[in-house]
């Protein structure tokens, strides 16, 4: 069952180190590249909604002293340069492209200044006598007067009206004031709007305040015994305007500039000119229209302007004819003053003389070497600073209306004519300048009427009929200018 085998001994040597055979491999599996992806049945959006923040506003720190010292510096320069652009034609007569053509005058409003309740004689009596914008150009003032033979009886009448939000003269005006006597004269003051200047037919000078309505609003009162015929506002520097005179022309042949104080309560004579007649064989006068005896007639002042571009020279004309060019720079001192009140005489240079009174004077608003003037001889005359005769002469039929410079324009004047209507004329031809036909032939003729340009709109004229009759009128001038003859 059991049994017994022998087998051989194995042996082998003893060895501390044996060489391995090997190789060497590698793999590699492909990059694992993982990706999220999430799917969403509807899509949301998040929105806030914040009212904004009220902003306080910051008062920025201003040096009073430093900004007034700025506006000191730079307002001279201002007012020059601003000077220098009002008599620019840059853009006179400027039209856009495809704009209708304007009309070249329209009557806006006609305005019956009496009141209703009048008589009819007073209605039929009174007359316009003097028309004034204020520097504003928001009011305007119309002086009444009657017709005397010799002294004067009646009560004077200033009527002012405010314009309303569209512009226009009210029916109704907004102030009445009263004087002793008829006014002949009112002029605006220049820079005060308030401050309204008037000569009365008794040689009385007033100054009113037409805003004071509770109060008699006579400021000051000037009692003269020669009849002022002429008046108007004046200064020395139209930069600054720092000093205004208001300046008087008597029938005396005199011519006064008056100093006013602050609140224009008191009155001081600052020079008085006295004007003379030329030498008779200075007088260049055609003896079959005018007799030699007439030399000795009329030196009474009924117009004169300053000139803006010289503000010493000035224009005088008077009721026997004589235009005279005068000055205020180093007049000659004549006899019959006082130490006080010393006279002088301010002519410089006599021109080619109406054949009756002269009505109106004006300097060329474009020129410095150019004025124009109206006489009671039917006719208009354009001079040339130094230059007797004058360079164009216009004769009219039967008008003797004041005419005036078209704004911004040299060669344009403008009046009313005797068909209720604005006449422009062009003083290069002598000739009407109209875009409309006149056939107003059967209205009414008006005469002896005034015109008004208001100061900040030029293209507005209020025209003041002597009948008593206000008209406001819209004028394209730029449309006149654009005609060529």
């Amino acid at each position: 069952m059991f049994g017994v085998k022998h087998n051989e001994c194995v042996g082998f040597d003893s060895r501390w180190e044996v060489k391995k055979v090997y190789y060497e491999g590698c793999t590699q599996t492909p990059l694992y590249v993982s990706k999220n992806a999430t799917t969403e049945t509807a899509r949301s959006k998040e929105i806030e909604v914040q009212t904004d923040p009220m902003e306080i506003p910051q008062v920025p720190a201003v040096d009073m002293d430093k900004l007034a010292g700025f506006l000191t510096k730079i307002y001279p320069k201002v007012i020059e340069e601003l000077d220098e652009s009002v008599n620019s034609t840059a853009f006179a007569g400027y039209k856009v492209q495809n704009e209708p053509l304007e009309e070249a005058s329209k009557l806006l409003q006609t305005i019956e200044v009496f009141p209703q309740n009048e008589s009819t004689e007073t209605v039929n009596s009174a007359k316009i006598s003097s028309v004034s914008w204020n520097c504003s150009a928001r009011t305007i003032a119309v002086a009444m007067s009657y017709p005397h033979q010799s002294w004067c009886y009646d009560s004077g009448v200033i009527l002012v009206y405010f314009l309303d939000r569209e512009e226009r003269i009210p029916s109704s005006p907004s102030r009445k004031i009263s004087s002793d006597s008829c006014i002949t004269n009112i002029q605006f003051h220049p820079l005060m709007p308030a401050i309204l200047a008037g000569s009365a037919h008794d040689g009385t000078i007033l100054i009113w305040n037409v805003q004071d309505v509770n109060n008699d609003s006579v400021l000051s009162k000037i009692s003269r015994t020669d009849n002022v015929s002429c008046m108007n506002w004046m200064t020395l520097d139209h930069v600054t305007m720092d000093i205004v005179f208001l300046v008087t022309g008597c029938l005396d042949g005199t011519i006064t500039m008056w100093r006013f104080n602050n609140s224009y309560t008191c009155a001081n004579v600052y020079e008085k000119y006295k004007i003379k007649p030329p030498v008779m064989s200075r007088i260049k006068r055609s003896k079959s229209r005018r007799s030699a005896n007439s030399v000795e007639i009329g030196v009474g002042v009924t117009c004169f302007e300053f000139s803006r571009h010289l503000p010493d020279m000035f224009v005088v004309g008077t009721e026997g004819g004589l235009v005279i060019q005068c000055s205020t720079s180093k007049p000659i001192k004549l006899k019959g003053g006082t130490e006080t009140d010393p006279l002088y005489d301010p002519v410089f240079q006599h021109y080619d003389p109406h054949d009756g009174a002269v009505v109106n004077v004006q300097v060329s608003r474009t020129r410095n070497d150019m004025f124009l003037t109206t006489g009671a001889d039917l006719q208009t005359r354009i001079y040339i600073i130094g230059q007797e005769e004058p360079a164009r002469v216009i004769f009219f039929n039967s008008s003797v209306n004041p005419h005036y410079w078209v704004p911004y324009e040299k060669h344009l004047i403008y009046g009313y004519g005797m068909h209720k209507n604005i006449e422009v004329y062009n003083v290069k031809t002598g000739k009407i300048v109209d875009r409309r036909d006149i056939a107003e032939k059967s209205r009414p003729l008006f005469t002896n009427a005034v015109c008004e340009i208001n100061p900040k709109k030029p293209n507005i004229v209020a025209v003041g009929i002597k009948e008593g009759v206000l008209e406001l009128w819209m004028i394209s001038w730029g449309t006149y200018a654009n005609i060529t003859d």
